[in-house]
């Protein structure tokens, strides 16, 4: 049985596209961008309601503002993602998308290993 070494070996991969396809996809964030933004003004209005309601319902009023806060907790880090995406995006003229993956084409990327045979 040969005997191998793993050895790490990343690969920057970078990604080459036209001012057409830039475009769309500046307009998808876009829209995105809205949809988030309105998705957390729809919570702080019901997250309004709830506590303007006040003690109705105790325990279950509770529980509501938590999973309200919570939900409005991730919209909030969505949209703060998207902005940051946009802002890249936009700044890298048409050349975006670049990221290491592994030798062996791992797209999850990530370094990964190959193997280095010794004769």
């Amino acid at each position: 049985m040969p005997n191998s070494v793993w050895m790490k070996q990343n690969v920057l991969i970078k990604t080459v596209v036209t001012q057409q396809f830039k475009d769309s996809y500046l307009k998808e964030l876009e829209g995105a961008l809205t949809a988030s933004k309105q998705s957390v003004e729809k919570i702080k209005s019901s997250l309004s309601q709830v506590i303007l309601r006040g003690g109705v319902g105790g325990q279950y009023d509770d529980l509501i503002k938590a999973q309200l806060q919570e939900e409005k907790a991730k919209q909030e880090q969505m949209v703060m993602d998207l902005e940051a995406k946009k802002g890249r995006s936009s700044q890298a003229g048409t050349r975006f998308g670049v990221r290491s993956g592994c030798a062996r084409g791992d797209s999850r990327g990530k370094g990964g290993r190959q193997p280095v045979r010794q004769d």
